[in-house]
């Protein structure tokens, strides 16, 4: 059986400019302005060009599209934080939401940042004509040196407490901070401890504040504070300091990974979770509703952030103000926590 002859109709090639030129009966510069969504075009023939680019299945040429516009449509990304840590979530969602917009991402990651590298970094941005800089960094050394650069591109930093000044969107530390903290009030607890994040995290200072404020204003003392890292590991050290130190019957914990650790300090000392101390974690990683006891914890929504990450950064490149959102959080009621039992008379 012979082979089916190709129709002469059938192209060997993508359809280019010039044929879309063609069908819709206009100059190739008319439909590059139609494809470029400029001025100046009549509503009759954008409809005809659009109509032609439809038929033929015309996909225009990034680069050539950058060269009518003089805009590259690439964003460069900064983000610093290990692979589990808030920051990968929310470059996944940004860079999802960019690719939905047209635009590329350069992205460039770090589990920790020197100022050299940020620089080389910055300056790696710049060659490849980037319109925009997003700098995710729960660390505000980073975000105050990110800047105090001169760049001449916008700069969008992810931060909690940002610098003065600096456009920034970030999901609301504090308020989650005050969520977990009353929610172990509302069931009765008045001795409540609080495994701090380090110093240097903007995140964590934002939720140590919503702590210390909460406990403030319900007469409560707020001075059981220990400060930690981010694992599991410092989640067990410093709340077995904790019980060799002081009594308490409620834990807020700065993340998820610090409850874990706490979680299994109580444990080995044969204080039952929530029964003897209820728990209370920060950011509800994929994992929480899988520990034992199902940890309470403060939802942090990282696809929403990426978003808004992202349509703030065009809004910098288009000349605007971003709004310089905090967006919300949620407390997530799973087994850890229960009402305080009423003590014995």
């Amino acid at each position: 059986m012979s082979a089916k002859k190709k129709n002469v109709t059938e192209r060997d090639y993508a359809p280019n400019i010039f044929d879309v030129a063609r069908l819709a009966g206009v100059s190739h510069q008319t439909v590059s302005r139609v494809v470029n969504d400029l001025p100046n075009v009549r509503a009759s023939t954008k409809d005809r060009v659009e109509k032609a680019i439809a038929e033929l299945g015309y996909r225009p040429s990034a680069l050539a599209r950058a060269l009518v516009t003089r805009r590259s449509r690439t964003l460069g990304l900064l983000a610093v934080g290990q692979p589990d840590e808030g920051s990968a979530y929310v470059t996944r969602d940004f860079t999802d939401a960019a690719r939905a917009a047209q635009y590329q991402v350069t992205v460039e990651s770090r589990t920790e940042l020197s100022e050299q590298y940020l620089l080389a970094a910055f300056e790696r941005f710049l060659s490849q004509n980037v319109e925009a800089i997003v700098v995710i960094s729960g660390d505000r050394s980073v975000a105050a040196t990110a800047a105090g650069l001169d760049v001449k591109v916008p700069i969008l930093v992810v931060d909690a407490d940002p610098p003065p000044g600096v456009a920034s969107v970030a999901l609301d530390q504090y308020a989650g901070g005050v969520l977990a903290t009353q929610h172990l009030i509302d069931l009765g607890h008045t001795r409540i401890a609080h495994l701090a994040g380090p110093a240097w995290a903007s995140d964590a200072t934002e939720r140590r504040r919503g702590f210390t404020d909460t406990m403030t204003r319900a007469g409560l003392d707020p001075s059981l504070i220990v400060q930690a890292d981010w694992s599991a590991a410092a989640g067990f050290r410093t709340a077995s300091h904790l019980l060799d130190t002081a009594s308490w019957t409620g834990l807020f914990c700065a993340n998820d990974h610090l409850a874990l650790g706490a979680v299994a300090a109580l444990e080995t000392r044969g204080m039952g979770v929530p029964w003897s101390v209820s728990v209370v974690g920060f950011d509800d990683l994929p994992d929480a509703e899988f520990y034992r006891p199902a940890l309470t914890t403060i939802r942090q929504d990282f696809a929403a952030l990426g978003r808004r990450a992202l349509e703030d950064a065009l809004v910098l490149i288009d000349g605007g103000e971003p709004s310089g959102h905090r967006l919300p959080v949620s407390l997530i009621r799973r087994s850890s926590t229960r009402e305080r039992p009423p003590a014995p008379r």
